[in-house]
């Protein structure tokens, strides 16, 4: 009835998580446990596992953005070369959320 309206998943890949959703999400703002998991379990057989707190960066892989999938043709190449830019800035460290 609005006509186009695009969604952002969160937690997981909402065209997998939540597969009727998947014609209007747009992406989905990942945090990829199993990167933690796996780095942990990794480090387990590796005999160098410490515990501790584990936080999910771009850098890290712990946290990104779903592919846009279907919906890609509504991305055009300028603006996945801003989200890159913006990323590679993040994990820089030249754009950060402190004043």
């Amino acid at each position: 009835e609005r006509g186009d309206v695009y969604i952002i998943g969160v937690d997981t890949d909402w065209t997998v998580s939540a597969a009727e959703y998947a014609d209007v999400t747009l992406t989905s703002v990942l945090k990829n446990m199993d990167v933690a998991v796996f780095n942990a379990a990794k480090q387990v057989v590796d005999g160098t596992f410490e515990g501790g707190l584990f936080v999910g960066t771009l850098e890290n892989n712990g946290v990104g953005l779903a592919d846009f999938k279907g919906l890609a043709s509504l991305v055009s190449a300028d603006l996945q070369a801003e989200l890159d830019e913006v990323r590679q800035g993040i994990i820089a460290g030249d754009i950060s959320s402190s004043p």
